[in-house]
């Protein structure tokens, strides 16, 4: 019996199985967590140019007529919109007109839009303000 040689062993032991299944379980905890903080940026990022959107588009509405009579007559929209179901509150101020402007009758507008909605688990409030500078009624 001496002379009977070992037979060498094959396969991965119960303690290489388990360490492999433990770094496995935490590159997928990695991986998960990165997959929702992504999915989350994404998401505000989609709300932050939908109410750009919103915002650029009442701009045109001011300039096309008039930012004072926009601001005096708000767009017939429902307040607060609903765009894939974020409701959006808009808001319409004129400012002081800066130093510079070169016109005394121009229009400083602000247009602020405004939503709240649920992200991990937290209710969060953004805003989106965009100004613009619309030349005097009397020069357009």
């Amino acid at each position: 019996m001496a002379g009977r040689e070992a037979k060498s062993q094959t396969g991965m032991t119960l303690i290489e199985v388990l360490a492999s299944v433990v770094i496995l379980a935490l590159f997928m905890a990695v991986m998960l967590t990165l997959t929702s903080q992504f999915y989350i940026e994404s998401k505000l990022n989609l709300q932050k140019q939908q109410a750009t959107s919103i915002a650029e588009n009442i701009l045109a509405q001011m300039s096309a007529e008039g930012a004072q009579n926009v601001i005096d007559n708000p767009p017939n929209q429902p307040s607060p919109s609903d765009e894939n179901g974020v409701k959006y509150t808009v808001s319409l101020t004129r400012l002081n007109t800066p130093a510079w402007a070169a016109e005394e009758d121009s229009v400083y507008a602000e247009v602020k839009v405004s939503w709240s909605a649920i992200q991990a688990g937290k209710k969060v409030s953004e805003n989106v303000n965009v100004q613009q500078l619309f030349p005097g009624e009397d020069s357009q």
